[in-house]
């Protein structure tokens, strides 16, 4: 059996090495410029007409001009040509300033067709090569930015056989010809921008610019050269023209500074793959990074930073070491907090943020802070950076905004923190098309806001909450003070901690709830992955007993599942770009076995590029859930996310850390990745000390030693010494740090295998303390999380529901409003959140009893007006089926009717319209409520007499209540808006309780 399995794993490692090894593409430069050889394997080669989802995003920029390659109709296209800034006129910005540049080339009878595409990018330095070709001719271009405010392009025709003359064309939509140049321009004001195209040697004609080419025999190449120069006014853009001798030049410079830089973290492993990505990553941090404002940007598509995207650039920034960039970004979202009056849900990049009001005079308690979440993320950010660096100076400045992100946001008496309402996940689900019939195990798609307490931000406000208590301590001893005896934010962690367990552990099912309705106060019982993983991720290590183990396998069972690869609840496989790397974190904090198949199927996940996006699709494909045709790529925020876990899987040293938890020790967790044998990292830093790391895997026969200690061991521990047997050899070195006792214990975990040692920069008589060097036999973990095999949707979320006692309503509604209106008749009534998962099948007893009669008397559908049904249960025809049984035993059901209006009892509110006659008739007299919502003031006339004002408010119904006496007969309500604009507005007659009125049609 181990020789099987040690030949498996050879045959898996060549046949990994062998795919990892992509024909590159060779230039006429290889010789001049050596590192254009140095390509790396993450790699595109398509032919014309491939979807765009199976293309990926090569970037070339210098912060201040960007483009990129790989997703145009050919693989030359120069996408999203920007300049002579990243910030656009607009934050959605899928063309950047100039839009696209394709290279073309024409002979007689028009364009030739070149149906091979590849694209290749460089390890070392920026640049991405790209080659069109057929059997008989080849277009290649070499693309890079050196610092200016210039996209520079080098570019080679090669004939395989006899080739006519031909032409190079240009096509490039927003430029125009000139005064004999190809110019464009963007914006105005302060965000204008201007472009001209220069072609070596071209003519420029009604249709772009050309050049000619000789006809060439088998195996001659021709050069030309292309420039795009940017400026903030016509009058700085030069017309000089650039021809292939200058770019040789220049491109050999900008080789050898790139050659000639030291990166302060280097990572290296015989994974290929995994070693380019690494490399490739870090250049993409500095080409993604704004010059004006330091920030890392989603260039594909979104020209601006929002909060959550720096968190995965933070994790990024600091695994490469590039602590000096995670600062800016900090200061640069702190200095726009005081210049915007708020903390901010995103930035743009070009901010005079020099012009904030100094910290000392901003008004803090005045200051604007969204509910939840993002708040959080801010304190999360500055942690992980001081635990990286202990720079106490920089978090004693930004005390202020801290304070008050904590402190501000909004939390119940309990503990219980609301959603964001721009959460990704939810995004996720509400991307899905077409959800299934057959099952309703989705949450909810139709709302972004559920009303609804949020596990996820709860407990990311529990994790600031105790990250503050380190950052307070940190900021006392800046000071020369002495650390307290108790910290009251790690008392106040403890009680809200035991708040989360209370309300969120579900104890029949193991695992904790994604929420719980503030409608029906119960919890939302069926799992949402990127919630349920949350906690694990960042950093909630230490539920009491094994609620966290539990909550892990229990969540991993219900989800939908593709291989390694887990959807985002049981029945939806679409996901954010980072809930693999959230999976991928989990299984190594808890030792699963399965963790570095969920490696692989993260590297899987990302594109050809090796980036990743924002949403996917359930073939594991970019999904769009703005614009259609383009999908949300290159994603820091996800992609910097998932490196950091691909990191933390190799090294188990955490970069999201955990609040007071190996601050003075070190914790290793070392593994190798399928495939690979051996990982090493040099120069990593946290908590102010730096570190060498190196581990691999040998494989050999036992030695005399062990042959002799092997047969010291109790029978059924011996290893059979005729086979060879994998050891793993390690070595920790401590490059820079003071320990402040002299050394640190560290703590490294091989296998399962725990080491304790001590490392230090000291040699003593008896120990060299400089270096941890040890072997041990290779053992697999054994700890199961993520299930194998074949994945069934599970049918029903595992859910009992009954009645309320004594209830004789069933109300099914997303609304509080719906519930507050029952008033004394709440106490009989059943409330169920339409916005939460259920199986019809999970529905069926709060109809008709086993005995087939009325659970309830009658069923109020309180939905269809301001959000639809939420879930496929709703429109399903076994709920249709449902409702027949329901009202064929006699039950009663009831839905909102509004005043005219459209679907929904939507009042369209022109900004042309001056009143809105509704006319109804009342059979018998009564008393009525008239029940208002609109998110524009109203007076109210009945019968021509004015009754009531509307104040503004949402768009949603029964924002006001008008008691009102109506006589038998035909009557008017007229709806006047009294402020400009246009509007909605629902209007409606019930009973006090919110029920129809019966006569009234």
């Amino acid at each position: 059996m181990n020789r099987i399995r040690l030949l498996t794993a050879t045959l898996f490692l060549a046949t990994t090495t062998l795919a990892q090894q992509p024909a590159p593409i060779e230039t006429g430069w290889d010789g001049s410029v050596p590192l254009l050889r140095a390509q790396s394997t993450w790699r595109q080669d398509v032919a014309r007409g491939d979807a765009t989802a199976r293309r990926g995003v090569f970037p070339v920029g210098n912060g201040r001009v960007f483009t990129h390659m790989g997703l145009g109709d050919s693989a030359n296209t120069m996408g999203a040509i920007t300049g002579p800034r990243y910030q656009t006129s607009e934050a959605w910005a899928p063309d950047g300033q100039f839009g696209s540049l394709t290279l073309e080339l024409h002979g007689a009878s028009g364009p030739v067709e070149l149906p091979t595409q590849r694209v290749r990018r460089t390890r070392v330095a920026n640049f991405v090569i790209t080659e069109d070709r057929s059997d008989t001719l080849a277009l290649r271009t070499v693309t890079f930015a050196p610092d200016g405010l210039e996209l520079l392009r080098w570019i080679e025709v090669e004939a395989f056989a006899a080739s006519p003359a031909l032409s190079l064309r240009v096509r490039a939509p927003n430029f125009a010809a000139e005064d004999g140049a190809l110019l464009a321009e963007h914006g105005r004001g302060r965000r204008a921008a201007h472009a001209r195209l220069v072609l070596h040697a071209g003519e420029i004609d009604s249709r772009g610019a050309f050049t000619q080419i000789p006809a060439l025999e088998a195996g001659d190449r021709w050069h030309g050269a292309l420039s795009v120069r940017t400026a903030t006014d016509q009058a700085g853009l030069a017309a000089r023209d650039s021809d292939p001798a200058d770019l040789l030049a220049r491109a050999r410079a900008f080789a050898t500074a790139a050659t000639r830089t030291t990166r302060a973290v280097e990572y290296d492993t015989d994974h290929v793959r995994l070693r380019d990505l690494l490399a490739d990553w870090r250049i993409n941090l500095d080409v993604l990074r704004c010059a004006e404002s330091g920030l890392i940007v989603p260039m594909v598509h979104r020209r601006s930073v929002s909060i959550r995207d720096n968190a995965g650039a933070m994790l990024a920034m600091l695994r490469y070491g590039m602590h000096a960039e995670a600062k800016a970004t900090l200061e640069y979202l702190e200095a726009a907090t005081r210049l915007l009056g708020e903390v901010p849900r995103e930035v743009p990049l070009d901010l005079d943020v020099s012009t904030a009001p100094a910290r000392d005079t901003v008004d803090w308690r005045t200051m604007r802070v969204p509910a939840a979440e993002l708040p959080s993320w801010v304190i999360l950010q500055h942690y992980w950076y001081w635990r990286a660096t202990r720079d106490t100076e920089l978090i004693d400045a930004h005390w202020p905004l801290l304070d008050v992100c904590l402190k501000r946001q909004r939390r119940t008496s309990e503990d219980l923190m609301p959603f964001e309402g721009s959460e990704p996940y939810l995004d996720a689900l509400a991307a899905v098309p077409d959800l299934p019939e057959d099952t309703g195990l989705v949450p909810p798609a139709s709302t972004l806001r559920p009303a609804a307490h949020s596990l996820a931000s709860s407990t990311m406000m529990m994790l600031a909450t105790q990250a503050m208590g380190d950052l307070v301590t940190a900021r006392i001893r800046l000071r020369g003070g002495d650390t307290p005896a108790t910290n009251p934010y790690q008392q106040r962690m403890f009680k809200m901690m035991q708040q989360i367990e209370s309300h969120y552990w579900l104890e029949d099912a193991h695992r904790f709830a994604p929420a719980i309705s503030t409608v029906s106060d119960s919890p939302w019982r069926e799992v949402i992955a990127n919630a349920n993983l949350m906690p694990l991720w960042i950093g909630w290590t230490f539920p009491t007993g094994e609620k966290s183990r539990e909550n892990l396998r229990s969540t991993l069972s219900r989800l939908w599942r593709e291989g390694a690869r887990i959807g985002t609840t049981p029945t939806v496989g679409h996901t954010t770009g980072d809930l693999q790397g959230m999976l991928l974190v989990a299984l190594t904090e808890r030792n699963g076995t399965r963790r570095m198949d969920a490696l692989d199927a993260l590297l899987e996940l990302a594109e050809p590029a090796g980036e990743w996006a924002e949403l996917y699709d359930p073939s594991g494909r970019p999904c769009a859930r703005r614009d259609a045709g383009r999908p949300n790529r290159m994603r820091p925020g996800e992609s910097g996310l998932n490196l950091d876990a691909i990191l933390y899987a190799t090294t188990g040293i955490r970069q999201a850390c955990m609040p007071s938890w190996d601050m003075r020790d070190i914790r290793m967790k070392l593994r190798l990745p399928n495939g690979a044998t051996q990982f090493s990292m040099r120069g990593h830093q946290k908590d102010g000390r730096r570190l060498a790391v190196r581990f691999e895997r040998q494989t050999h026969m036992m030695t005399e030693a062990e042959i002799e200690e092997n047969r010291g061991l109790d029978p059924d521990k011996q290893r059979d010494p005729n086979v060879p047997h994998s050891r793993i050899h390690f070595v920790a070195e401590l490059l820079e740090g003071t320990p402040e006792q002299g050394y640190y214990d560290v703590a490294i975990d091989v296998g399962g295998t725990m080491f304790v040692r001590y490392l230090s920069h000291d040699v003593t008589d008896e120990h060299d303390f400089r270096r941890i060097d040890e072997r041990i036999f290779f053992e697999s973990d054994t700890e199961q999380f993520l299930p194998g095999g074949e994945f069934e949707t599970p049918r029903t979320s595992g859910a009992t529901r009954t009645p309320a006692a004594n209830a004789t309503v069933l109300l099914v509604t997303n609304r509080t409003r719906a519930v507050e209106m029952l008033g004394p008749l709440r106490s009989r009534t059943t409330v169920l959140d339409s916005s939460q998962p259920y199986a019809v099948e999970e529905l069926r007893p709060l109809l008709l009893t086993k005995d087939g009669e009325l659970a309830h008397e009658r069923l109020l559908l309180d939905w269809g007006h301001d959000k639809a049904p939420a879930a496929a249960w709703a429109r399903s025809p076994a709920w249709r089926s449902a409702l027949q049984s329901f009202e064929s035993a006699g039950g009663l059901v009831i839905q909102p009717r509004f005043l005219g209006g459209g679907r929904g009892g939507r009042l369209r509110l022109g900004p042309d319209v001056r009143s809105i006659p509704l006319r109804f008739t009342a059979e018998s007299p009564c008393r009525a409520v008239l029940r208002v919502g609109a998110d524009r003031a109203l007076t109210l006339r009945l019968d021509g007499e004015e009754i009531g004002q509307h104040e503004r408010g949402g768009a949603a119904p029964d924002g006001s209540a008008i008691l009102v006496e109506l006589a038998r007969g035909a009557h008017t309500i007229e709806v006047v808006p009294t402020d400009p604009g246009p509007g909605t507005a629902f209007v409606r007659l019930t009973d006090p309780r919110g029920f129809p009125i019966a006569g009234i049609d």
